[in-house]
């Protein structure tokens, strides 16, 4: 059965990782794009986040100051993501280097808890990200719509989106896998790229995509 408003022909839409020009770019202008130290420095954990776990904007939004503790305190960095698109509610262990992990917790005790101590007090629900007026749990529209803003008022020309850091993380692990695979298992590279189902399968587990498939483009 073909469904009359489907093209047989319609072009798939595809979304290119995000360009590590636009990534510096960013970084380098978050003092004249927010006035305020805050919003500065939770723009950069989430920057930080979309780039070293490939999580979802709206998984990012999840997170809470325990998962970040509870990573640093992880041999490994294991940090403890909710995983979208499931019927039933799943999460999922993503490694984050420690660096990284100690620069957030340094933005949890110099600025969230300077905005919760003036806002919401004893009534914090614990969540990472929060709204600089009310000490609530930010959004992740209001998230996304910020990068509608970056992307306008630094003149950037290409696309600019959340999920474009997400195609970068994927591009990498699979870049950083086959690498690894070349180094110490010459004899079977070639092999190996054959058996993409086998990096397909170990980049699932660390995206939470739900569909192996959808990782082919």
């Amino acid at each position: 059965v073909k469904h009359k408003a489907m093209s047989l022909n319609a072009e798939k839409i595809t979304r290119n990782p995000i360009s590590i020009e636009s990534i510096d770019k960013i970084y380098q202008n978050l003092d004249k794009l927010y006035v305020s130290k805050f919003a500065q420095e939770r723009t950069k954990v989430l920057l930080k986040l979309l780039e070293h776990t490939g999580a979802r904007l709206g998984e990012i939004s999840l997170i809470k100051v325990n998962d970040i503790i509870n990573a640093l305190e992880n041999e490994k960095g294991l940090l403890q993501l909710t995983t979208f698109k499931r019927r039933r509610e799943s999460s999922r262990l993503v490694p984050v280097d420690k660096s990284i992990l100690y620069q957030i917790n340094t933005f949890i005790k110099i600025y969230r808890n300077k905005i919760i101590k003036q806002t919401v007090k004893n009534k914090d629900l614990g969540y990472l990200l929060i709204n600089e007026q009310t000490g609530d749990k930010i959004n992740s529209s209001s998230l996304s719509n910020d990068f509608n803003r970056l992307k306008r008022e630094l003149g950037i020309t290409s696309e600019l989106c959340a999920h474009m850091f997400r195609h970068r993380y994927i591009t990498n692990i699979f870049i950083n896998l086959i690498k690894q695979y070349d180094l110490e298992h010459k004899d079977g590279f070639r092999n190996a790229l054959l058996d993409v189902n086998t990096l397909k399968a170990h980049v699932q587990q660390l995206t939470g995509h739900k569909d192996v498939s959808s990782l082919d483009t």
